[in-house]
């Protein structure tokens, strides 16, 4: 049986490790801060109604749900569906970078966010998601950039540059952010990702 010391330092979050906690939540900044997904996810769908949106609101979902169970009782088993959950949004954001409007849009984020979810978090696990994500990210930024709203865009890596600098901040047990660097992350990544869905449609001529 894992040992409450060791859930709590999986994942070397500062709360967890100071609070020591052995129920859930074990990290509750980190837990709730993750209704950041799925506040975004919805506001996204309501935003912009289509069935585009309505798969980036369910992986945001996702995510949102599988995340929080992993702060909450860092498993492995919620670890694996937080995984699942970033790569659902991810796969999905990148493919909706290629072709927002297409009817088929849709169903290829839907697949391809599957997919790589079905194989990263539970086929082949142990690959380096900060690379993957950090990839995904920039791929599915490039149409926006070519085609999308560029200060949007440009907004959206701004706002995932601040969560990075929390996240590593808080990796660090930095006193700058105390005990709310994971929370930050994932409020700012969540506002991040919806702005970066929303850059993909083209900004209407006046």
């Amino acid at each position: 049986m894992t040992s409450c010391e060791h859930l709590r330092n999986r994942g070397g979050w500062t709360e967890d490790r100071a609070l020591l906690r052995c129920t859930p939540p074990i990290g509750p900044r980190n837990t709730w801060s993750n209704a950041a997904y799925v506040l975004v996810g919805v506001a996204v769908a309501l935003r912009l109604p289509g069935p585009a949106s309505t798969v980036f609101a369910a992986a945001m979902v996702l995510l949102g749900v599988g995340s929080g169970l992993y702060h909450a009782y860092k498993t492995l088993w919620a670890n694996r569906l937080d995984h699942g959950g970033i790569y659902m949004v991810t796969g999905s954001l990148s493919i909706h970078a290629i072709a927002p409007t297409h009817s088929a849009t849709p169903y290829l984020m839907l697949l391809t966010g599957a997919g790589l979810a079905t194989l990263f978090a539970y086929v082949i696990p142990r690959i380096d998601l900060d690379v993957q994500m950090g990839l995904l990210l920039f791929y599915s930024a490039v149409p926006s950039f070519l085609f999308g709203d560029v200060t949007m865009t440009v907004q959206a890596f701004g706002l995932f540059a601040l969560a990075f600098a929390a996240w590593h901040l808080d990796r660090r047990h930095s006193p700058l952010i105390g005990l709310w660097g994971h929370a930050v992350w994932h409020v700012l990544t969540a506002a991040a990702v919806g702005w970066m869905f929303l850059a993909r449609v083209p900004p209407v001529s006046p």
